[in-house]
């Protein structure tokens, strides 16, 4: 099996965008989820194979500051704002390698897909409105009111009351997981509820 088909074949395993580039913003390989949030921040970036504006300037800090660090292990941690909606956590740290130059690894956490699926979930959990699932989507990706609104078409008051409806809708599903869970507490021998557990 080609040594690079298989490196490339374990990028794609990573949820994070993953790339490694050369000090001279070069993207030298990239799983597919990094090539989206960089078409995201500059869709001029995946014509070029270049690093985005933003990256590479967070990038140029680590090159400047390297020669001072002593320990290769120093990682620069940063938050960029992606436009309508969402951030990216970006960390760069460098990488000793077989060029002679090294290598800048770059980790793009776009907040907006993270918080994707637990959003969805808590949307099953909760009973929400399609709208109201919209809305708790980017609220969990850390969206102000304001950009949820701009995202979604609707104004800020709009978001306000479907976001209060949905700590409703929270607070009722909380109340009902406690109410079960005392339930069942108060079903079970009391015997069973403080005896030690057995090893098998």
């Amino acid at each position: 099996m080609n040594e690079n088909f298989l490196f490339q074949a374990v990028l794609e395993c990573y949820l994070d965008g993953i790339l490694i580039a050369d000090p001279n913003g070069e993207i030298v390989v990239a799983n597919e989820m990094a090539r989206r949030i960089c078409r995201r921040m500059a869709p001029e970036a995946g014509a070029n194979n270049r690093l985005p504006p933003q990256l590479w300037r967070i990038c140029e800090v680590m090159l400047q500051y390297r020669a001072d660090l002593a320990d290769d292990r120093v990682t620069i941690d940063e938050q960029l704002n992606l436009e309508p909606a969402g951030y990216v956590r970006v960390r760069v740290q460098w990488m000793a390698s077989q060029a002679p130059e090294g290598r800048l690894m770059v980790t793009l956490e776009d907040t907006l897909h993270a918080a994707e699926n637990q959003a969805i979930a808590e949307s099953e959990w909760f009973g929400l409105t399609q709208r109201e699932s919209e809305v708790w989507l980017l609220r969990r990706a850390n969206c102000t009111y304001r950009a949820i609104a701009k995202q979604l078409h609707i104004t800020v008051d709009t978001v306000k009351k479907h976001i209060k409806n949905i700590h409703a809708k929270r607070e009722l599903y909380t109340w009902t997981q406690c109410e079960s869970a005392q339930n069942r507490a108060a079903l079970t021998p009391v015997s069973e509820q403080y005896a030690t557990p057995r090893m098998p």
